[in-house]
């Protein structure tokens, strides 16, 4: 579905783990909440619930074990050792972004917004192919009517242009569509039907970002990479990120994990470089620090204060969960003849989970002697 986009696996009926384990090894993700809405159209229709009732699906965080995709589109609390079927989700080829949307409060102008939007990690929200606007349309980003917001379409001479320099090249099908600039009309926003509008002026609006964290996880499911594009940032200030984000710069050991890593980008980067961390594969010098292109295996020199874009790699906490004790029993449940105990232990996903994610429980036998 959606260009390859979407991967249902209806006989799989699995707990979570297993799940997101199953799509990291694809080189995938579980699909991610936000376009639940959008896809549960094209998989009904398609007749993806004929073997299964539900599918997983993942939430905002490594904490979120409760969604899933079923039927009806109606909430179903499942524990993390339930079982539904698998639906994988592989972004986009080019860009993979979240977005974020200013509330009524925060009104800017259109540099404003970019100058925001740039504080935010990300820019002005570009949509370069009519995929990525549907996309975002079938979205559950919220859109609220009588607002207007600025998004990354500007002119250029007699072009349009997003601000990550492609051009506007597809009609909209929401409406709206543009005519090639002139009469001082210099961006563009959108309605809460999702029309373009061409501006003359530069008025306060609320705004939408997208935030360039690319996220692109490692076959076997240990390791994710995260591509950041922006803000870019010295070599010190890079690895310090990677740290707050519980990893640290990428490094690549071998040239498997290397051929691997270049493999998944798919050649879209070309010759930009990103700052990584050293290994004895790269070239060996006194002073520096290394900075590679996704395309080019030999690290290059260059000096730490520089400015670029940087990949971490974070261990994934698939696997890293762990069970309480067994708490103490209650009382047994007949006087005589034999009765059970109940004992319960529950489990966290992983260390930084401040919930549980699940529970069990055991029968221990009691009271076994005979009822007078």
């Amino acid at each position: 579905y959606e260009e390859g986009r979407v991967y249902p696996f209806q006989l799989s009926q699995v707990d979570l783990k297993t799940a997101q384990k199953y799509c990291f090894s694809k080189g995938m993700t579980l699909l991610p909440k936000q376009y639940k809405t959008g896809y549960h159209e094209v998989l009904f229709g398609d007749n993806s619930f004929e073997y299964t009732p539900s599918y997983w699906i993942q939430g905002d965080n490594d904490c979120d074990c409760s969604l899933v995709m079923n039927r009806c589109l109606t909430d179903e609390p499942k524990s993390c050792f339930g079982k539904s079927a698998v639906l994988c989700y592989k972004t986009p080829a080019d860009r993979n972004v979240t977005f974020f949307v200013s509330s009524k409060a925060k009104l800017m102008s259109n540099d404003k917004a970019t100058d925001d939007c740039k504080m935010r990690g990300g820019g002005l929200a570009s949509f370069i192919t009519s995929t990525e606007w549907q996309n975002f349309v079938d979205s559950e980003v919220k859109i609220e009517a009588g607002s207007e917001y600025w998004i990354g379409l500007e002119a250029h001479g007699s072009l349009w242009k997003w601000k990550t320099g492609h051009e506007l090249d597809y009609e909209n099908p929401k409406g709206g569509s543009l005519e090639p600039p002139r009469d001082g009309k210099r961006y563009v926003s959108i309605k809460a039907n999702f029309h373009w509008k061409a501006e003359d002026s530069n008025p306060k609006r609320r705004y939408i970002c997208e935030i360039y964290v690319e996220k692109i996880p490692r076959p076997d499911g240990e390791v994710t990479y995260l591509m950041i594009h922006n803000p870019a940032r010295n070599f010190i200030e890079a690895q310090n990120d990677c740290k707050n984000r519980g990893g640290d710069l990428a490094s690549f050991s071998n040239e498997s994990d290397w051929t691997t890593f270049s493999e998944l980008v798919q050649q879209r980067y070309n010759e930009i470089q990103f700052w990584m961390r050293l290994t004895t594969a790269d070239l060996q010098v006194d002073e520096g620090c290394v900075a590679k292109s996704p395309l080019n295996q030999t690290g290059v020199w260059e000096n730490c204060d520089d400015e670029k874009r940087y990949i971490c790699q974070v261990s994934n906490n698939i696997g890293n969960g762990s069970w309480t004790s067994w708490a103490s029993t209650t009382n047994c449940s007949e006087p005589c003849g034999g009765g059970n105990y109940t004992q319960q232990r529950t489990y966290k996903m992983n260390e930084q989970c401040e919930e549980e994610s699940g529970f069990e429980e055991r029968y221990p036998d009691c009271n076994t002697q005979s009822c007078q």
